[in-house]
């Protein structure tokens, strides 16, 4: 029974709907593995077992009946416990929230759920996915995850319960959220696929600022096949009351040919190891040999990454600012340095750093003109100790740092290996509304990747 939880999400599904086995049976079979393994690898923050017993066998009822059964019939998803499933407790990974139960229902959670599929469990995030700026998937209410590909390896941060989830296999499917990297950075070092949306492609809701466009949710799922069938489920049909734009459009069976892959290792002279440029760089000829056009070039981005780091401190005060004064008590040191940096960002540099933004935006409109996709690196190192201290973590975040700031959508795929043995990747990125292109890409990158 334990073989069905390591079938794809794909597979499964299909067996599920075609009822060659049940769905409280493939669902026995993720919460076996989590029985074994969860101890160790620290993945959720609440598991909660009976809801997904009752959901499972209300969905068998429901084939049994000849009912019409979802795309994502009977499969397990962890959401990320940033987002509010009514009636699972929702910590956000802080003790002022530590004994919270929510009242409603995320909106990509609510379609996820009418497409088929059943909330196992709520994942693991830094304190309000911020907490330890270092790099480490960590609070004070449910301790540190680890990467179940190597306990003693980070899952970076901050979606890294989520990622953890997909490694383990303790879940068919996951959510994360990525302000700053925080779906693509922990699906690199788990090998894994993630996709950053275009902002308001799928509903974020319910949000501090519903007009931000830097924090948005996305898939993360171990095969870009099922990252495309849980990113289709996400993005509809309940869509946020405000900020939402279009769905993206379908694109050629054949993505590749003629493709103008814009190719850098280093963005904005991101500090890439030798190690990590070395298991990437294949994949250019790769590209080439797929009828792709790849030419060393990057957009001018000078100045974002300190732009981007003034408006993610501002967005504390906004998000989190009344929450933090009225119970200092319940939030950890890291959250009131951010807050006090963020009130410290004076009118001047707000706007220095918001046309700072504005003008690397102007640049990257005009560089897709020229170039279909980027291909830049996920992570620029091996992954560190889970264990690691913030001043002993030497990652360059860049490369996944720059993107929400410019609002694009960017995939992280996996690619190769460190000489740990570690996986890593790159980073399929497109100008906006360029969401289908990229999940055709990565499906058939990931076809061709594949060993004869």
């Amino acid at each position: 029974m334990n073989e069905l939880n390591r079938l794809s999400a794909s597979e499964q599904v299909e067996r599920m709907r075609r009822r060659e086995v049940s769905v409280q049976t493939v669902l026995e079979a993720h919460l076996d593995e989590i029985a074994r393994r969860e101890p160790t690898i620290n993945a959720f923050v609440t598991v909660d077992a009976d809801r997904a017993r009752c959901r499972a066998e209300a969905l068998d009822r429901a084939a049994a009946r000849g009912d019409t059964l979802g795309p994502l019939f009977g499969l397990t998803v962890g959401i990320k416990d940033g987002a509010p499933v009514a009636g699972l407790r929702w910590t956000r990974g802080s003790e002022a929230y530590a004994d919270v139960t929510a009242e409603v229902t995320a909106l990509h959670v609510a379609n996820l759920e009418d497409a088929g599929a059943i909330v196992l469990g709520k994942t693991n995030l830094p304190e309000l996915g911020h907490g330890r700026y270092g790099g480490q998937t960590d609070n004070a209410v449910a301790g540190l995850t680890r990467n179940p590909l190597d306990p003693s390896k980070t899952v970076s941060s901050s979606s890294g319960g989520s990622a953890a989830a997909l490694a383990a296999h303790f879940v068919a499917l996951a959510d994360g959220s990525d302000i700053a990297g925080s779906i693509r950075g922990p699906a690199a070092w788990c090998g894994l696929y993630g996709l950053r949306p275009t902002p308001g492609v799928v509903p974020n809701w319910p949000k501090a600022d519903p007009f931000e466009g830097t924090d948005v949710v996305g898939p993360m799922a171990r095969t870009a096949r099922d990252l495309a069938l849980m990113f289709d489920a996400m993005r509809g049909p309940r869509m946020a009351p405000l900020y939402t734009v279009p769905a993206p459009v379908s694109v050629s069976e054949s993505p590749f040919q003629g493709l103008r892959v814009a190719w850098c290792l280093r963005p904005d002279g991101a500090d890439t190891s030798e190690a990590v440029t070395a298991a990437l760089s294949p994949l250019r000829a790769q590209l080439t040999r797929l009828g792709a056009v790849v030419r060393d070039a990057e957009p001018d981005l000078r100045g974002l990454h300190a732009a981007q780091a003034t408006l993610r401190d501002v967005g504390v005060v906004v998000k989190h600012g009344e929450a933090i004064d009225a119970n200092p008590s319940g939030f950890s040191p890291e959250l009131h340095a951010a807050l006090a940096r963020g009130r410290e960002v004076t009118s001047a540099s707000l706007c220095q750093s918001t046309r700072v933004r504005d003008r690397c935006v102007h640049t990257v409109h005009a560089f897709f003109a020229d170039h279909d996709v980027m291909v830049w690196p996920t992570s620029t190192r091996m992954p560190f100790g889970a264990d690691a201290e913030a001043e002993a973590i030497h990652e360059d975040w860049r490369p996944i740092e720059l993107t929400p700031c410019l609002h694009l959508p960017a995939l992280a795929v996996p690619v190769g290996r460190t000489p740990d043995g570690m996986p890593c990747g790159v980073q399929l990125i497109g100008p906006l509304r360029a969401d289908a292109r990229l999940l055709a890409l990565a499906t058939a990158l990931e076809a061709a990747l594949v060993p004869a």
